[in-house]
């Protein structure tokens, strides 16, 4: 005899739209904590346009890259100061508190920092760092140029 699991377990969206309603509002928060921290110059912000995206893993390794130029088959060639550029990697194979590494021309953003995401787009990555300066990052991009590799680990 066939069960239709489907059927036989009941469907309870209770408070789904509530919690995306605070969801939406948190987001909100942030942009509006964000503009003010701008506004009142008690925030450092690094911005810029990237042309190209990639992902990749290896094991419990996981990196996201943006450039403003193409980073060619070889992306651990070291990117030159006048070429932004921002790399964020987190790995779960050891407890490291929950922190990622920030990697980027402007060296004051570079380290291994909490960060909270504050808007993860097609076309768009913005995060805040956990401390007193250089605390905001938003990079832009065009959503075509996204690419992901898995990488084999050593």
């Amino acid at each position: 005899m066939l069960v239709d699991v489907a059927a036989a377990l009941p469907y309870d969206d209770h408070g789904k739209d509530e919690a995306m309603q605070e969801i939406g509002t948190a987001c909100d928060e942030n942009r509006l904590s964000l503009h003010q921290s701008l506004s009142e110059g008690t925030s450092d912000l690094m911005r810029f346009h990237a042309k190209y995206v990639s992902a990749s893993e290896a094991g419990d390794y996981y990196q996201v890259s943006f450039d403003t130029e193409d980073p060619g088959e070889d992306s651990t060639d070291p990117r030159g100061p006048d070429r932004p550029y921002l790399i964020i990697q987190r790995q779960f194979e050891t407890l490291d508190g929950g922190q990622c590494y920030v990697e980027t021309h402007d060296h004051g953003y570079v380290g291994h920092f909490h960060v909270r995401l504050t808007n993860f787009t097609r076309t768009c990555l913005a995060f805040e760092i956990a401390r007193k300066r250089n605390t905001y990052v938003e990079v832009s991009c065009s959503s075509t140029r996204w690419s992901s590799r898995r990488c084999s680990a050593s």
